[in-house]
């Protein structure tokens, strides 16, 4: 078993205990990524291409740099003996509605793609604090108003892990596709109408 499909407490632990480093635990799910995720959603993707089949597609934007920097903090409070937070060493992911600071905000949409968000909105903000790497912005219904995912205006947009012919449901299908995919242990989604409840289902 990888280190990326290990449940959250459990990575924790690990890294509080020094049997594993934020870092090595933030490679396993780069590289997981890389394996599964296929090409990000984005405007105008052109047709689709034979290798996008079997993909999750669950990533708008990585920020992977972002994350790096993240876990070489959690390290050094480990090594330091200080408190690396409940999350410490976690990889989350984030909803494209949620801002993150210096990363675009589409919201799925493309009147949004060119914002980049000059703050970080307080749930990611809480989590960051507490220790997760973030590692980007997971797609989503435009404006998070459906239940497929699929009418995000990122194409190609995230598919169901256990069966990529299938939609993981909507409107936070990255998100679920993301933590079921073995990409992140954690993402933040929404729930209105079952936004988030239905892609857990499904």
């Amino acid at each position: 078993m990888e280190l990326c499909d290990l449940p959250a407490h459990q990575i924790v632990a690990l890294i509080r205990s020094k049997q594993a480093s934020a870092e090595e635990v933030l490679d396993s799910a780069l590289q997981r990524i890389a394996q599964v995720d296929g090409r990000p959603g984005a405007l105008d993707p052109g047709p689709a291409l034979p290798e996008d089949a079997g993909k999750v597609h669950a990533f708008i934007t990585l920020t992977a740099d972002l994350a790096r920097q993240q876990a070489r903090a959690v390290d050094r409070a480990i090594r330091s003996g200080e408190d690396p937070g409940e999350l410490a060493g976690v990889p989350i992911t984030v909803k494209d509605i949620f801002t993150v600071q210096g990363a675009p905000t589409t919201a799925a949409s493309r009147i949004l793609a060119n914002f980049d968000a000059p703050y970080t909105a307080t749930p990611v903000e809480r989590m960051q604090r507490a220790g997760a790497l973030v590692l980007g912005k997971v797609n989503l219904d435009e404006f998070a108003f459906g239940s497929s995912s699929e009418s995000s205006a990122f194409q190609p947009s995230p598919r169901n892990p256990w069966d990529t012919a299938r939609v993981p449901g909507g409107s936070s299908g990255g998100s679920a596709a993301a933590v079921a995919a073995g990409e992140c242990q954690l993402s933040l989604g929404t729930d209105t109408a079952g936004s988030i409840r239905q892609p857990a289902a499904f």
